[in-house]
């Protein structure tokens, strides 16, 4: 690909940072993603274009400071930022698959971004300085930043909370991007009470408050009904299964007289028949 091919295509990649809102990871296609050793790319969902957002896993510290933040104190910004867009992984990455990077962080709401790790707030605590410590969200490509401010007159205290900062890893990063929940499925218990009431093969016995009804007719009129009514993942064109069925003929009771008994208290709201799967990792980051 040629370079004015090249140039274009981040041109467009960087004209997508302006959004009229926040893009959410529910609007991504993680089933479309596209994962590599430094960075998973999905697309937004429903889009005709390779339009989407990053999520990096070579995340390196990158330091900005020291410098004067007024009245004698000092600043130092220490950024969460992906080494491939240092190193052209990103940029090949984008041309080769004509992506347009929307240019935004989207990150589950309980993310770790840039918190001050146990050993840097020791060190400052050593010294005896005044210091303050501040998290931020990022400003893409940068994940998140942490800004330490202190004020120090000793030259030699200045040097080694500098060095420090340079030589270890002083700020945490940590998310994990999950998929979506299998949805509950539920029986409509209220709803096939309710057609065989209408269909005159259950009564309602008030003061017992419980349903009666003739066992046989109980049996053949309910696996009439829709299968969507007996699983709410079931269309109505579906065929009625077994097992579906009886688990709505096992909340009754067989009296001697061939009549089946249903408490009211069983079917006055949906049955959850299977319990939501579980959530699959997608992405883990941790720095």
């Amino acid at each position: 690909m040629n370079t004015k091919i090249v140039l274009s295509t981040l041109l467009f990649s960087g004209l997508t940072c302006i959004n009229v809102g926040a893009t959410t990871l529910d609007e991504i296609d993680f089933a479309s993603a596209i994962e590599t050793q430094d960075l998973l790319y999905a697309p937004i969902k429903g889009t005709t274009s390779n339009r989407g957002a990053f999520w990096y896993k070579d995340i390196q510290q990158k330091v900005v400071g020291p410098s004067s933040a007024g009245w004698g104190i000092k600043r130092i910004t220490v950024r969460a930022f992906p080494q491939s867009h240092n190193n052209n992984v990103y940029t090949d990455f984008v041309s080769a698959n004509s992506i347009l990077d929307i240019r935004q962080n989207i990150l589950p709401t309980d993310a770790i971004l840039c918190e001050a790790t146990d050993a840097l707030v020791n060190k400052l605590k050593d010294y005896g300085i005044y210091y303050n410590l501040q998290s931020n969200t990022g400003n893409y490509p940068s994940v998140c930043s942490l800004q330490l401010k202190y004020q120090t007159s000793n030259e030699q205290q200045e040097a080694e909370i500098v060095d420090f900062i340079n030589q270890n890893k002083v700020i945490n990063v940590s998310y994990n991007i999950l998929s979506s929940a299998t949805p509950a499925v539920y029986m409509d218990a209220p709803a096939i009470v309710s057609a065989l009431v209408d269909d005159s093969i259950l009564v309602l016995d008030v003061p017992k408050e419980r349903y009666t009804g003739d066992a046989y007719k109980v049996l053949f009129q309910s696996a009439q009904y829709a299968s969507s009514l007996f699983r709410s993942d079931k269309t109505n064109g579906e065929q009625l299964e077994y097992t579906d069925w009886k688990r709505f003929i096992d909340l009754h009771e067989f009296s001697t007289s061939a009549t089946l008994l249903l408490d009211k208290s069983k079917v006055e709201q949906q049955v959850e028949v299977t319990v939501p799967g579980s959530q699959e990792q997608i992405l883990s980051v941790n720095f």
